[in-house]
C-alpha cells in the first residue's frame, strides 16, 4: 500500500479478534502461512511474533524406526527462534508417538535446531506427520519467513546438511497491509451554466454537492504479532485528518448577500451515502475550511462521502479536488500518509469543435466564428490541439485580437477570428504551445445550452473560400 511509513520501534499486540494464526500445515496443497501487518513497527533487533501456539506441520516423507535414531533438522529463514527450543514439543500423527532428544542448536537468536528421534511404539510412516511447536515465537524483520525442515540418518548428515532422507519447507509467516485507503470513483454534479438561474455558483440539483468519496478497508486474515488478534483500522489509528485541496471560495460566508472572504468549517464535512440522503447528513464537519483547503477528522473503516456546500453566489471553479489521508497511530504502530485524487467538477456548458483548422501564418487564411445558438449570454474559452498532441486550454474569447469581450449574448455571433490571433492568444496563455508548422484541431465551450463553431479558409487571392 502506498502510505505504509515503517518506522523502528517494538510493535505491541493490539486486543482483538481470537483464533490460532500460525498452524501451518505443509501438507496442504497451498499452505496458509501466517499474515503480519505491515503497519507494525519492527525494532533494530526484529519483534517477536507469538500470542497464539506457533506450529508447522511436515510430512515425515521418509520412514522413522522405532529402534534405531533418526535426526529432524527444522530451519528458519528470515527470522530466527524468539526462545529455546524444546524436544517436548515435537509430536507425531502415528498413534504410537514419537520420543524426540534434543541434539543441537535451538537457543534463542539460533536460526536451526536438530534433534534425534525413535518412534515410540512401531515405525513412523513415510506419511505420517511431524508437528513442532516453536515455543516461544519467532522473531522478524519484516522479510517473510521461511520453516524448513529436513530427515536424515546420521548425526553428521543433520549437521553438515548432506544425504538429506526427506525435505520440505515453505512460508510460515508473511506479511501484508491489514487495511487500505483509496478515493471511490464518484459522479459529481455538473457547475450549472446553461440555464436562466445557472450562473455558475451553484451545482445542477443545488447545493452542497457531492466532491470525492474516502474508503478505508480492512483486509481478512491479517493479523498482529500476538498472532491470535486481529490487526484492522480500529487498531492500527488513533486518529486522521482528511486534508483536501482545491478552490473553495465557492462556500464562503455571505454578509448581506456578498461574499466576505471568511469560512464555516461545517461548510464542507463527511456525509453517509444513503442514496438520496448523500450530503443531507452532516457525518463529520470539517474543523477548518479555507479559500484552498478543507480538514476533515475522519477515521475507521468505511466510505465517507466528502460534500461541500457552495452558497451560492460565488463561481465554482472547475478544477479537481487533491487530498491527503494522514492517521496517527496507535501504540505499535506507524503512522499513515496516502495521497488521493477526488471529483472533478465541469461545466454543463456546450461545446462544439473543428477537427481541420489550417495552420497558423499558412499561406491560406483561416477564420472561425461561433454562434451562441441559446438564449442565455455566457463565457465563451477555446482549447487548442497541435498534431503532436500538446494543447493549451482556457483560452478566453476576449484574449483574442479583435474580440471586446469573453461573453457572447444570446443569439449572438462573433465576428471572424483569425486563426494568427487565437494562436497568439494561446501561446500568450501558454508559451510552450507550438504548433510547429502543423493545423489545429479547436474546441469552443460556452457557459451556455447551445454552441456552433464554423471554420472558414480563403484562398491564396481571396477569390475562393470554404467552409468546414
Amino acid at each position: 500500500m502506498n502510505r505504509k511509513l515503517l518506522s523502528l520501534a517494538v510493535a505491541a499486540g493490539i486486543a482483538g479478534a481470537g483464533g490460532s494464526a500460525l498452524a501451518v500445515d505443509f501438507t496442504s496443497a497451498t499452505p496458509d502461512a501466517a499474515t503480519i501487518a505491515t503497519e507494525q513497527t519492527i525494532g533494530a533487533t526484529g519483534m517477536l511474533v507469538n500470542g497464539a501456539l506457533v506450529t508447522a506441520t511436515f510430512a515425515a516423507g521418509f520412514s522413522i524406526d522405532d529402534t534405531n535414531v533418526s535426526y529432524i533438522r527444522f530451519g528458519i529463514s528470515g527470522g530466527s527462534f524468539g526462545g529455546a527450543q524444546s524436544a517436548a514439543t515435537i509430536t507425531t500423527s502415528n498413534a504410537g508417538g514419537i520420543t524426540a532428544t534434543y541434539s543441537q542448536g535451538g537457543a534463542t537468536t539460533d536460526d536451526y535446531v536438530i534433534y534425534s528421534v525413535v518412534g515410540t511404539a512401531n515405525d513412523i510412516a513415510p506419511t505420517d506427520t511431524i508437528t513442532t511447536d516453536l515455543g516461544a515465537g519467532v522473531t522478524v524483520t519484516g522479510a517473510p519467513v521461511t520453516l524448513s525442515y529436513a530427515l536424515y540418518e546420521t548425526a553428521s548428515d543433520a549437521v553438515n546438511e548432506t544425504n538429506a532422507l526427506s525435505t520440505s519447507s515453505g512460508t510460515l509467516i508473511d506479511f501484508a497491509a491489514a487495511n487500505n485507503t483509496a478515493a471511490d470513483a464518484v459522479t459529481t454534479p455538473a457547475i450549472d451554466v446553461t440555464t436562466t438561474t445557472g450562473t455558475g455558483a451553484v451545482f445542477v440539483g443545488g447545493n452542497p454537492a457531492l466532491i470525492g468519496a474516502v474508503n478505508t478497508t480492512d483486509t481478512a486474515s491479517v493479523f498482529t504479532n500476538a498472532t491470535g488478534v486481529a490487526a484492522n483500522t480500529a487498531a492500527i489509528e488513533a486518529s486522521a485528518n482528511l486534508t483536501i485541496t482545491g478552490d473553495f471560495t465557492f462556500t464562503q460566508d455571505l454578509v448581506a448577500g456578498v461574499p466576505n472572504g471568511t469560512y464555516a468549517a461545517a461548510s464542507v464535512y463527511a456525509s453517509d451515502g444513503l442514496g438520496a440522503t448523500l450530503c443531507t447528513n452532516v457525518n463529520t464537519a470539517a474543523t477548518s475550511v479555507n479559500a484552498t483547503t478543507a480538514v476533515i477528522p475522519i477515521s475507521g473503516a468505511g466510505v465517507n462521502y466528502i460534500c461541500a456546500a457552495g452558497n451560492g453566489v460565488s463561481l465554482i471553479a472547475e478544477q479537481t479536488f487533491t487530498a491527503s489521508y494522514d492517521s496517527v497511530a496507535n501504540a505499535g504502530f506507524g503512522d499513515e500518509s496516502t495521497a488521493l485524487t477526488l471529483g472533478t467538477l465541469t461545466k454543463n456548458g456546450a461545446s462544439d469543435s473543428q477537427e481541420l483548422v489550417l495552420t497558423p501564418g499558412g499561406v491560406f487564411k483561416n477564420y472561425l466564428r461561433v454562434v451562441n445558438t441559446s438564449n442565455l449570454s455566457g463565457e465563451v474559452t477555446f482549447q487548442l490541439i497541435a498534431d503532436d498532441g500538446t494543447s493549451v486550454t482556457g483560452v478566453s474569447l476576449g484574449s483574442i485580437s479583435g474580440q471586446s469581450a469573453s461573453t457572447l449574448a444570446g443569439q449572438n455571433s462573433t465576428s471572424l477570428i483569425d486563426i494568427d490571433d487565437l494562436y497568439a492568444a494561446a501561446q500568450a496563455a501558454d508559451a510552450t504551445f507550438d504548433v510547429q508548422g502543423g493545423k489545429l484541431r479547436v474546441t469552443a465551450t460556452g457557459n451556455f445550452s447551445t454552441i456552433e463553431l464554423q471554420n472558414i479558409s480563403l484562398s491564396t487571392d481571396n477569390t475562393t473560400f470554404g467552409t468546414f
